[in-house]
């Protein structure tokens, strides 16, 4: 398996610098596609390594900002009226890609993001079903591609005035890899200090503003943590100038950059 990063930058990032934090797993062996997220800047990332929208077998949605489902509209209608699409099977036999995720995320993505551009079919009413095969998770889900089995973790990323909105990141193994992927998280060691614990490979959520954030694990937080874990940890979803003595001064792993491959 191959993960790659087609971007590590933040929500806020230009694409001239670095394009949304959005992975790609590939299965290298077998072919096949799992996007993790797919945000706005997710058609020109994917032309630019080379990957066709096509292969993409599957699409996980870690929570519902633009950075992470801003380029599902695009995903849905070019698959629908592309070469695997409605004019090959018909409409009524037609499956799209999966889309994974948590069932309160997904019911949302349909009706407060997709439904105004994808209500656009005549003829017939449209739901998430009419472009996608859709796989909805408890809070405690897991779900299996290509063999391998992910748990669904949820975060502390944003409030919604007094309540947490759902954010979920993912632990999964390959090999004698244990990966925790921790998509948009604030600092919050006590709610996943175990996570650490299990993970061999962690990729971290990291702000490297100078104001202090609410949203994000801020870099001087992430400082703060036992040499254990920091030695775990690739840092991801930054804007702005990395440190001049270099995260791995601190025991980092480092900083994700646009376009990385890891290989499992």
């Amino acid at each position: 398996m191959d993960l790659i990063f087609l971007g590590s930058g933040s929500g806020l990032i230009s694409p001239k610098e670095n394009y949304h934090s959005n992975l790609v797993l590939r299965d290298s062996e077998q072919g096949g596609l799992l996007a993790i997220d797919c945000g706005s800047h997710f058609q020109i990332a994917i032309e630019e390594i080379g990957f066709d929208v096509e292969a993409f077998e599957a699409f996980y949605v870690t929570h519902l900002h633009a950075d992470h489902v801003g380029g599902l509209e695009w995903v849905a209608l070019k698959r629908y009226f592309g070469p695997t699409g409605i004019f090959k099977y018909g409409r009524e036999n037609y499956r799209g890609p999966r889309i994974i995720g948590n069932a309160e995320i997904l019911d949302d993505l349909w009706t407060k993001v997709l439904s105004g551009g994808l209500e656009t079919l005549t003829g017939r009413p449209n739901t998430l079903h009419t472009f996608f095969t859709v796989d909805q998770l408890p809070p405690n889900g897991t779900f299996a591609w290509h063999g391998v089995v992910f748990d669904i973790v949820q975060t502390v990323h944003t409030m919604d005035n007094r309540r947490v909105k759902p954010s979920y990141g993912l632990l999964f193994r390959i090999g004698d890899h244990r990966i925790f992927f921790t998509g948009d998280t604030q600092f919050c060691p006590n709610q996943i200090t175990g996570f650490y614990d299990e993970a061999t490979i962690i990729f971290h959520d990291c702000e490297l503003a100078n104001f202090p954030g609410s949203v994000h694990a801020q870099y001087r937080e992430l400082c703060t943590l036992p040499e254990k874990y920091r030695q775990k940890m690739w840092l991801y979803h930054y804007q702005g100038p990395e440190p001049e003595e270099g995260c791995e001064a601190f025991g980092f792993r480092g900083f994700v950059k646009k376009g990385q491959m890891f290989e499992f």
